[in-house]
């Protein structure tokens, strides 16, 4: 639940979706539900993944680490769909496909928006006050400190450059 995990969030909540974070640990949990996060999965929890099987009709992934697939799909129900919009790595490796024959699972992926669609959403998002959470503001000449707050995971949300 980052940068771009904060919005979906924020999104969703708007949309009236019932949200459910998912994140490894506690760590994040006040502020998915802060963001509009009905419930919490930690999935670093021991049965956590078996407590919510078959629970959700979508996820929208935006992590950047590559993942064990198989548990993740487990949590959707039939007809279920998981939508990769973070870069999670070259390829999407063991996804059992009789999970996706037998319940009807869909795995769709999404990098950017037309025109009208992103323009539509910037109107979604000023008519319901969504905003990125910003960790910091940078000048544009620490760039590279920029870069290693995102390398080290010590930026939470967003990182802004500006002229300097």
């Amino acid at each position: 639940i980052g940068g771009l995990g904060h919005l979906a969030l924020k999104f969703a909540a708007a949309m009236g979706c019932e949200a459910v974070a998912i994140s490894r640990s506690r760590s994040k949990e006040a502020d998915a539900r802060r963001f509009g996060a009905a419930d919490f999965i930690a999935t670093g929890e021991e049965g956590a993944f078996a407590a919510h099987a078959s629970s959700l009709d979508l996820i929208v992934s935006t992590a950047t680490a590559t993942l064990e697939w198989a548990p993740y799909l487990k949590l959707l129900r039939n007809g279920g769909k998981l939508c990769i919009v973070g870069a999670c790595g070259d390829t999407i490796d063991g996804v059992p496909t009789l999970l996706l024959m037998m319940n009807q699972l869909s795995i769709i992926g999404s990098a950017m928006a037309n025109r009208k669609n992103v323009q539509d959403m910037l109107a979604f998002a000023a008519r319901h006050g969504i905003e990125p959470e910003i960790d910091s503001v940078l000048p544009f000449s620490d760039v590279n400190d920029a870069l290693d707050k995102v390398r080290a995971g010590t930026a939470r949300f967003r990182v802004v450059l500006t002229n300097d």
